[in-house]
């Protein structure tokens, strides 16, 4: 009698832990009929998750929460676990209040007696699931920007160099395809033209984690030269330190630079020539006008007239000169052409 009355104590206690676990988990709980799915025992989690009165929720059926399921799906998976004892899934329900929310279920079956419940375990999972669709959306942006930037984006181990992606516009940029230079260094496919360049490049990520509007060359494929201007950064990926780099092709724009410098040489000495020509015509001026009074005094016969007319032919070609000068500073002759007044 002494061990049937300890016994009924224990099972009684055992009752109490089960039922205190039951209805104060962190989990949505619920027994269901196998054959109505209807609600025979459940918690308050259940009803806090979905919005329900536990009086509303006693008279609900699987199918008036689940957002996925056909009726004939929710069979397949009651008669899966009857077959089976366990199932785990994901699914949706909808709230009360129209609501989606993301769920986790972990069902077994339950000898209760002689009958056989479908016991279920919910786990709302919907704020996890939001942060890894966040995360996804994130990874989609970043895959896109990096795939369609018109700049070369190579992203690099950081210990030894090797290329682990590289996107269509570095292709594009050197001749070489992602083939070539995935699993390789770019000390092994000899890009850089100046080496050292790339050391500066690796103290600087070592030491700062960052390196910005590093100028430089790099080699093609085909061995032609570009002018590149490179950024980069340190990255951790799968727990190991990368650096990215977007490097631009400023080549055109180099060579822009250098023709504007020859345009700015010449305008300067265009300015230089025009000066000197007005000071050469000044002197010149002088120069012919004392010619032609030195003239008056002298006879058509006298020796000295012949020497006086070679000085004025001479001045004016000299000054035929400064006019050639003023014309380069101008910027060349001008063009004349005749036109209707009347446009």
């Amino acid at each position: 009698l002494a061990r049937l009355q300890y016994s009924k104590q224990k099972s009684k206690k055992e009752a109490m832990y089960f039922r205190a676990f039951f209805d104060h988990g962190n989990d949505g709980m619920v027994i269901l009929d196998p054959q109505t799915t209807r609600p025979v025992d459940f918690n308050n989690q259940v009803c806090y998750q979905l919005g329900y009165s536990r009086q509303e929720f006693s008279r609900l059926q699987l199918k008036d929460i689940e957002v996925e399921e056909s009726a004939e799906q929710q069979r397949q998976h009651i008669d899966k676990i009857l077959r089976d004892g366990f199932d785990e899934f994901d699914t949706r329900h909808k709230t009360k209040s129209g609501e989606i929310r993301f769920v986790h279920v972990l069902a077994q079956v339950l000898k209760v007696g002689e009958e056989d419940v479908y016991h279920c375990i919910w786990r709302d999972v919907t704020e996890s699931k939001r942060l890894e669709n966040s995360l996804r959306e994130s990874e989609d942006r970043f895959r896109l920007v990096f795939s369609s930037s018109p700049d070369a984006v190579t992203i690099n181990r950081l210990d030894d160099g090797i290329y682990v992606a590289v996107n269509e516009a570095f292709v594009r940029l050197t001749g070489f395809e992602k083939e070539d230079v995935i699993g390789k260094s770019s000390l092994e496919l000899d890009i850089w033209d100046n080496p050292e360049v790339r050391g500066r490049l690796v103290r600087d990520l070592n030491e700062k984690g960052y390196s910005e509007n590093l100028e430089t060359q790099f080699r093609r494929k085909d061995g032609s030269l570009l002018t590149g201007l490179m950024s980069a950064r340190v990255i951790i990926l799968d727990g190991q330190p990368h650096n990215i780099a977007v490097t631009r092709d400023i080549s055109q724009h180099k060579l822009h630079e250098k023709e504007q410098l020859k345009i700015e040489k010449l305008e300067s000495l265009g300015i230089l020539a025009g000066g000197i020509a007005h000071d050469f015509n000044n002197i010149l001026t002088g120069i012919v006008g004392n010619l032609s009074f030195a003239k008056v005094f002298l006879d058509d016969d006298h020796k000295a007239s012949k020497p006086i007319q070679d000085a004025e032919k001479a001045a004016r070609r000299a000054g035929e000169l400064a006019h050639q000068l003023l014309t380069f500073a101008r910027g060349g002759a001008p063009k004349k052409r005749k036109i209707d007044v009347k446009h």
